[in-house]
């Protein structure tokens, strides 16, 4: 019989993310690490430091896009 692993991880059901990390930026708009760096130079991409992590908020891969595309968001 195998012991179920426990962790203090618990799913949050129905709490939508206000922060994303790196690499979930990346994958929602398909760009690469080094364009998404140099869009945060030129300020195209707005960041939010935490310590030493960099987050993004949850709405600016739609007004990033929407910056790109000339809409004003």
């Amino acid at each position: 019989m195998q012991k179920k692993k426990v962790t203090n991880a618990t799913p949050m059901a129905g709490i939508t993310k206000v922060l994303l990390t790196i690499p979930e930026f990346l994958s929602s708009t398909g760009i690469g690490r080094s364009l998404f760096y140099e869009e945060v130079k030129a300020g195209r991409i707005k960041i939010i430091k935490v310590g030493a992590r960099t987050l993004i908020p949850a709405t600016e891969p739609m007004a990033w896009v929407a910056r790109l595309s000339g809409d004003t968001a």
